[in-house]
C-alpha cells in the first residue's frame, strides 16, 4: 500500500507517495464487468478490498493511494468504513 500524500506544487504536478506499507490479513475481491457504449463494449475491472479493524495491519486508506495485488498496480477510488454499534468492524475499499 502506497499511501497518496499530495500533488506537488511544481509545473507538471507529480504526485507524491508514502513509502511502501505490507498489509496483511485482508480479503481481496475482483470483479470485472462487460460495459457496452456506443463504441462496443470494454471491460472494467472494480477490486474490493475488506480490511478487518482487528486483524489486518493497522492502516488509514486514503482515496488517490496505490495498492499492488499480483503485481497489478490499481488506484483507491473509494473508502468505506462500516461499524459494529460504535465500535469499527471493517473497511471496504475500492480499488481499479
Amino acid at each position: 500500500y502506497l499511501e497518496y500524500t499530495a500533488e506537488d506544487d511544481t509545473w507538471g504536478g507529480s504526485e507524491n507517495y508514502a513509502p511502501a506499507v505490507k498489509i496483511e490479513r485482508v480479503r481481496v475481491e475482483p470483479k470485472n464487468t462487460v460495459v457496452s457504449n456506443g463504441n462496443g463494449e470494454s471491460l472494467v475491472t472494480n477490486t474490493l478490498l475488506f480490511h478487518d479493524a482487528v486483524h489486518s495491519t493497522p492502516v488509514v486508506f486514503k482515496e488517490k493511494s496505490k495498492v499492488i495485488f499480483n503485481g497489478k498496480e490499481m488506484t483507491v477510488s473509494k473508502v468505506s468504513d462500516f461499524y459494529d454499534r460504535s465500535n469499527l468492524h471493517h473497511v471496504e475499499v475500492l480499488i481499479s
